[in-house]
């Protein structure tokens, strides 16, 4: 990234559009990795600091009434409900239930299937999940709702990475250890990845423009490189879509790639 950086002020004209907008987005990019915390895989995430689960504040007893699988939905969804940070605050609050669509309507225009946490538990009374990955996907769902509606330094984005970290921690205590989670892992790094080229395509100046725009129009084919695999921002939205990332540095990697291609062909 120094490198990068180095380069940029060395090699482009100071105050063109395209310099300043892709060193923005390399600001934004490296913030939002910083508050995901280290790269995310199977050896990171056992070094990764835990978040204190508070196990007093599940509200849900174990009950003879329970099967196995209604005992372990309502654990996931107690945890992640019950959750507070260090001033006693309760994360989940502004989840339990969505504005109507007349409170909000371009929320419905922008989210393609909203869900609130009423609406899991109605499911849960229900009995219409029939294992934990359907329990997880609809709240992994809602936190990604809440991400791509919400600008990433409003405090409902923070609040639902946060809950989506202690979903996962949770789920991976109840399967019995940490290799259980292995599945976990891939998922959260597909999510990683969607939240920050969410964050940074969309993020907007003042004025309400994209720093984004003024790159739309990079090819994929690199002038420099013909060899070079082509890479532009709709191939890497189309990767993030199919779940192509495996890794969370080779979309930065890519990402980058993008950045510095622009001030390339800008200094022409």
């Amino acid at each position: 990234m120094r490198l990068i950086f180095r380069n940029a002020r060395h090699y482009n004209e100071e105050g063109s559009q395209v310099y300043n907008d892709a060193n923005v987005l390399e600001k934004i990019l490296k913030d939002r990795r910083r508050d995901l915390g280290p790269p995310v895989d199977d050896d990171d995430l056992m070094m990764t600091p835990r978040l204190k689960i508070r196990k007093n504040s599940l509200t849900l007893k174990k009950s003879k009434y329970l099967t196995p699988l209604q005992q372990k939905l309502s654990e996931l969804y107690e945890a992640v409900k019950n959750f507070t940070d260090k001033r006693g605050r309760r994360l989940s609050t502004i989840f339990l239930r969505l504005p109507s669509r007349a409170e909000l309507p371009d929320y419905y225009l922008a989210i393609k299937k909203p869900v609130d946490m009423e609406k899991v538990k109605s499911h849960m009374l229900a009995n219409k999940y029939q294992d934990v990955d359907a329990l997880v996907e609809d709240l992994v769902l809602m936190f990604n709702n809440a991400c791509t509606y919400n600008e990433p330094e409003s405090l409902i984005y923070r609040d639902a990475l946060v809950l989506h970290r202690v979903l996962l921690e949770t789920r991976r205590d109840l399967e019995g250890g940490e290799d259980a989670g292995a599945p976990d892992v891939a998922r959260l790094i597909q999510e990683l990845v969607r939240s920050l080229f969410v964050s940074v395509l969309g993020h907007q100046d003042d004025e309400g423009r994209c720093y984004s725009d003024s790159l739309a129009e990079i090819p994929a084919a690199d002038p420099a490189g013909p060899d070079k695999p082509r890479l532009n921002f709709e191939i890497i939205r189309a990767n993030v879509d199919r779940g192509r990332y495996k890794r969370l540095d080779v979309f930065q990697d890519h990402m980058f790639e993008v950045l510095e291609k622009a001030r390339r062909m800008h200094r022409r």
